[in-house]
């Protein structure tokens, strides 16, 4: 097994950077329904970035 760091993000209105990242949190962690986060980035141990999107993987997430 190896270790990948994932990126994810998001364009959210808020007035500071620390709103902003309250209001991210919030809707990674409660399965808000605005969540429609599909694309990662994802960067393994060779340090070689792979964009992946779940939705045209999986065909739609059914």
């Amino acid at each position: 097994m190896q270790t990948w760091r994932v990126t994810w993000e998001i364009d959210i209105e808020a007035d500071s950077a620390t709103e902003a990242a309250a209001r991210a949190l919030a809707i990674m962690r409660d399965n808000d329904p605005l969540n429609t986060a599909t694309v990662f980035t994802c960067v393994g141990p060779e340090r070689e970035a792979t964009v992946v999107d779940l939705y045209e993987e999986d065909g739609g997430l059914s």
